[in-house]
């Protein structure tokens, strides 16, 4: 089940471990790849600078509340030209400066052209997210 969450996500995500409550799954994944794309020059590399650990909240399953909690790397550029020592990889799935996926995302939008942000968060929670209606305003002003 955990492992069908990850590859709907993605298919370079390697799943690692699961826990698993009455009200919550957390997933831990790692990119299955072995570079990542300096974003600034576009130099491939595969010199890890630094881990760590990123959470990002996805679509609820089965009344559960999903956490991703993804181990990020950052890379170090060998690019001598470019003026970024370092990047962090990207995932498809979420925008770099985002705690929710891109269909968490698509899902608190959509949902906010028909309803208002409390009724939207009491929809997603009743689904099994963790959400307020401020998160739900923010998201929808920022997207819409």
């Amino acid at each position: 089940m955990e492992e069908k969450i990850v590859n709907s996500l993605s298919n370079d995500l390697q799943f690692i471990d699961v826990f698993e409550d009455d009200d919550r799954l957390i997933i831990t994944c790692k990119s299955s790849l072995n570079n990542s794309t300096c974003p600034h020059c576009g130099k491939v590399s595969n010199k890890v600078h630094q881990k760590f650990i990123k959470l990002i909240q996805d679509l609820p399953f089965n009344q559960k509340d999903v956490t991703l909690k993804l181990m990020t790397r950052v890379f170090k550029c060998d690019n001598s030209n470019c003026k970024h020592y370092s990047f962090t990889e990207n995932f498809n799935f979420v925008n770099p400066s985002e705690k929710k996926s891109n269909r968490m995302i698509e899902k608190i939008v959509k949902m906010s052209m028909d309803y208002s942000c409390r009724k939207v968060a009491k929809l997603l929670n009743d689904e099994g997210a963790i959400i307020s209606k401020a998160t739900v305003n923010n998201i929808y002003n920022k997207y819409k």
